[in-house]
């Protein structure tokens, strides 16, 4: 009877190890999908520049776009990012490829349709929201 009752346990465990990692696996996608297009970054110091960064989230790849007063685009980065999901509620964009100083993991704090806001902890505390475009 133990024995039985070891295996129940084993095959149940089993199960919800699936489900987690399939639940895990959805929640990266729907988060990927909602990343890929061009994200204008919010200058807070001055918000009426006309000078501004894009981050572009393409299939697989990543740029970083800065455009200047006149409206000169030059792409400052080039690199890949993936969408990664820890314990279904912590989101983050890992960036290769990107430079030493983007590489990494970004926690993204916020991401709607409209919004982003991501943050990591290098050495001190980065910040940046951007409105989707």
């Amino acid at each position: 009877m133990k024995k039985i009752t070891s295996i129940i346990f084993l095959f149940s465990l089993l199960i919800c190890s699936i489900s987690f990692v399939s639940c895990t696996k959805k929640i990266g996608d729907r988060v990927d999908n909602e990343l890929k297009g061009t994200w204008k970054m919010i200058n807070i110091a001055d918000i009426d520049s006309k000078e501004f960064t894009e981050w572009v989230f393409t299939d697989d790849a990543y740029y970083k776009i800065y455009t200047d007063s006149n409206g000169v685009e030059t792409t400052l980065l080039a690199g890949e990012y993936k969408v990664k999901v820890k314990f279904v509620s912590r989101k983050f964009i890992s960036f290769t490829n990107c430079g030493e100083y983007y590489n990494g993991e970004w926690f993204i704090d916020e991401l709607s349709s409209k919004y982003l806001i991501v943050y990591r902890n290098y050495p001190g505390i980065e910040y940046f929201e951007f409105i989707k475009q």
